[in-house]
């Protein structure tokens, strides 16, 4: 969303109250300071964010500091919820500041590192190289699920919802920072001229506080990696109905609706021990290098050219090949491992042609 006219303009601000939190201690320091400051941040309705380089990142709530406090509590949920692991580190430390706009309304800005799990802090407020990377990819990626940042189809992301990692969320069962969020509605049938009864998936994001929400909203190249009111989210997809935002079971008569998941987290070391028990270490050592080089070029660090695109599609097809010809597994967990990674490729040949676009 562009920022309005007056969202664009730097915000004079009369007073500052400065709150240093340090998470994993528990300390408070505080002070209060005369200073003026301007952001050139980006507004979607009352929530502005930016990427603020070795500082870390900003978040600013139109809310007074000990709201925004509180709601900072989800952040800490969320990646206490993802495990301890390198990639996730529960421990973060930033500086509230108070601050009054031109217009009178009560401002709340943190600043710090390790607000967002670290993975997803690494990406905040940026945009890949390519086309590709979605809002589906996102969703997972930030449970663990998918080991890398990529194109994900609607099928690959149902996929995971439905597994034995994911779980809806029942009836008056209260949703959790880092539950994955479903937006969905009915297939339409263009011959019959109507809707059908299959669920088609519209969009998939990440669940942060009562109000807040991650994502990056479509495949496009511009598109950031970045923190939304849930309000506003809902509000581009045209889901208007409260009743309809957040869904438990059968949609009740929405035609778009949104339901909430509860995912496991999953490590990297246990997904390749499952491929290489199912299929074998060459296949395994292959299918990960063949998605860490799709990562890289996604993210700018390794463009690939168009002939090493070509060698890629190419091993995949070849990869893809060699599961088809696979036995049919018998034992439940090995159907599974097949079946992700028949999707997992076949999204990866889908963002090899979106992305050179």
């Amino acid at each position: 969303m562009a920022p309005t006219d007056d969202d664009s303009k730097p915000r004079k601000v009369s007073r500052n109250f400065i709150m240093i939190r340090l998470r994993s201690s528990g300390i408070f320091l505080a002070l209060v300071v005369s200073l003026s400051s301007s952001t050139q941040a980006l507004a979607l309705n009352d929530l502005w964010t930016e990427n603020l380089g070795e500082q870390g990142i900003s978040i600013k709530r139109a809310e007074t500091c000990s709201q925004f406090d509180l709601e900072l509590e989800s952040f800490k949920d969320w990646q206490q919820s993802l495990g301890p692991s390198d990639e996730f580190s529960p421990d973060s430390v930033y500086e509230l500041t108070s601050e009054v706009s031109e217009n009178g309304q009560v401002q709340c800005k943190a600043i710090g590192k390790n607000i967002l799990p670290l993975n997803l802090e690494n990406l905040f407020k940026k945009a890949p190289a390519r086309n590709g990377p979605n809002c589906w990819n996102t969703a997972l990626y930030s449970k663990n699920l998918l080991r890398s940042i990529r194109f994900t189809s609607a099928d690959e992301f149902n996929f995971w919802l439905n597994s034995p990692y994911c779980r809806p969320l029942q009836e008056n069962e209260a949703n959790l920072p880092g539950d994955i969020i479903a937006i969905r509605t009915y297939e339409f049938d263009p011959v019959l001229n109507k809707y059908t009864s299959e669920i088609s998936e519209v969009h998939g994001f990440t669940n942060v506080s009562e109000l807040l929400s991650f994502s990056k909203d479509t495949s496009r190249k511009d598109d950031l990696y970045d923190l939304a009111t849930k309000a506003d989210v809902f509000a581009r997809f045209r889901l208007d109905k409260k009743e309809c935002q957040q869904i438990i079971g059968e949609d009740k008569g929405c035609s778009i609706w949104a339901n909430y998941f509860r995912c496991q987290n999953i490590s990297h070391e246990q997904v390749k021990a499952n491929i290489t028990a199912t299929f074998g270490e060459a296949f395994s050592e292959e299918l990960i290098a063949i998605e860490k080089k799709i990562e890289e070029d996604n993210l700018g660090v390794k463009p690939l050219t168009k002939s090493q695109f070509e060698i890629v599609k190419a091993s995949l097809e070849a990869l893809k090949e060699e599961l088809k010809m696979s036995p049919e597994p018998t034992i439940d967990n090995i159907g599974f491992v097949k079946k992700s990674l028949m999707l997992e490729i076949e999204s990866l040949l889908i963002g090899i042609s979106y992305g050179q676009k």
